[in-house]
């Protein structure tokens, strides 16, 4: 299943937005006047697919209503209901409704919900504990790496897997049918702010000490050499299996097989080309044994035994499919960008060489250069296929040029790992000349 169509009722009180998605092409480019809701459509749409009930309640709009490929709407409606909470304003309620062919087959109704009573820790603790978050009062926090005021919710929402807290559960079950729509895809948002994360490394529940953040382009990095080292041992282990009986299986592979001897030796130097690819990405050591060749005519003696290697280094090879296309593309895209500098993966993570042989670490790349390697990094190896992708001004910190090469290269993307992509965007040069790909944000009817 895949989202066709964004509508929004009321956003901030005045705009009506339809955002109909580009579903041939993939890509939904988002754009208009400051204040028109563009981040906010963004962060909608998360908030229902990711089930944060809360987040829904607080943000300002009176309908939102989600249409996917299969005809069925997801409808949003926030009813502000009578009385007054300090600080909150009036409590809030969700009536959430499933429709398919234009009736309405489930429905669901999500009540206000006091979260400060189960905090169960001080609120000035929070603070201590995330150091991005300053405490502006009782109940609100600032996130001094987006530059938003927090409620209790959101800082819970964002942060709540790192504090002392028991995990919380959502304050009503959610029926199975929502669920299930909204798990039919992932859905993560890139933001703006993206250069620092939290520390992969995370603290126990109980620990005083602060949740280190560390810059993403570093996390990454990490978290990438575990992906490789994770694919050399499934490639270790395939060997072992393969290489411990090769001699039983070559004995009852003779007489040879009816290959032809030049279909054979083709074959074996495609694998050759392709082992070079493979150890080009910084999977392999390029000491590894390389796919032995014939020259001129091979012999009907040694054919059944070079047909049988083959298949097997095939076999061996084809570990490695799933992650070698995603490293080349990332490694691509990057270096046509950098200059006097390239970058190289192993199983390390990422390697950086300055034009003079230097070894540079990641947090040593500019901030643009930052962005462009932890944007298409997320895109490639933190996405899953099909997943909605929504990206907030990906012209951050990128030179116009840069900008202007930007969609050709999220076009590559999008064909190698099959995603769907909504970008708000304030940059003419990001659009370029695909304004057939663009939704503009109108202001309100008169």
């Amino acid at each position: 299943m895949r989202l066709k169509e964004i509508k929004v009722k009321k956003l901030f009180g005045v705009f009506e937005h339809v955002i109909p998605l580009k579903m041939h092409d993939r890509i939904t480019i988002i754009h208009g006047l400051n204040g028109y809701g563009k981040t906010t459509l963004l962060l909608l749409v998360q908030a229902v697919m990711q089930q944060q009930m809360g987040r829904l309640r607080r943000m300002p709009f009176a309908e939102l209503i989600l249409t996917f490929d299969n005809d069925t709407e997801l409808r949003i409606h926030r009813d502000e209901l009578m009385g007054d909470e300090p600080r909150s304003g009036k409590p809030v309620r969700l009536v959430i409704d499933l429709r398919q062919d234009g009736k309405q087959r489930f429905k669901h109704v999500v009540e206000n919900a006091d979260t400060s009573s189960k905090l169960g820790v001080p609120p000035a603790f929070i603070a201590q504990r995330i150091p991005d978050l300053e405490q502006i009062d009782a109940e609100s926090w600032l996130d001094t790496t987006s530059g938003r005021i927090l409620d209790l919710d959101e800082v819970l929402d964002v942060y709540g897997e790192f504090l002392p807290i028991p995990r919380r559960k959502p304050a009503q079950k959610l029926p199975e049918w929502l669920v299930e729509v909204t798990d039919s895809f992932d859905v993560r948002l890139i933001a703006a702010q993206r250069l620092l994360s939290l520390g992969a490394i995370r603290r126990a529940r109980n620990s005083p000490s602060p949740v280190p953040f560390q810059p993403a382009v570093q996390i990454y990095s990490q978290e990438l050499s575990g992906r490789i080292q994770k694919v050399q041992a499934e490639y270790g282990a395939k060997s072992q299996e393969l290489d411990s009986s090769f001699a039983g299986r070559a004995i009852k592979n003779i007489p040879s097989p009816t290959i032809e001897a030049s279909e054979l030796e083709a074959k074996l130097r495609a694998l050759e080309e392709r082992r070079k690819g493979i150890i080009t990405a910084g999977l392999l050591p390029a000491d590894q044994n390389a796919v032995p060749i014939q020259g001129g005519q091979i012999e009907e003696s040694v054919k059944g035994i070079l047909a049988l290697h083959a298949s097997d280094v095939e076999q061996k090879l084809g570990v490695f499919d799933a992650i070698v296309a995603k490293l080349e593309l990332l490694q691509e895209l990057v270096n046509q960008r950098y200059s006097f500098k390239k970058l190289q993966i192993d199983q390390s993570g990422f390697r950086l060489i300055s034009d003079s042989g230097s070894l540079l670490q990641p947090t040593d790349l500019s901030s643009g250069e930052q962005h462009e390697l932890v944007l298409f990094y997320e895109l490639l190896f933190r996405t899953e296929e099909n997943a909605l992708i929504l990206i907030d001004e990906p012209e951050l910190s990128l030179h116009v040029g840069w900008q202007s090469e930007f969609l050709k290269d999220l076009e590559r993307v999008v064909r190698l790992s099959s995603l769907d992509v909504v970008l708000a965007t304030h940059s003419p040069q990001i659009i370029s000349n695909r304004w057939d790909l663009t939704v503009e944000l109108q202001p309100p009817s008169a």
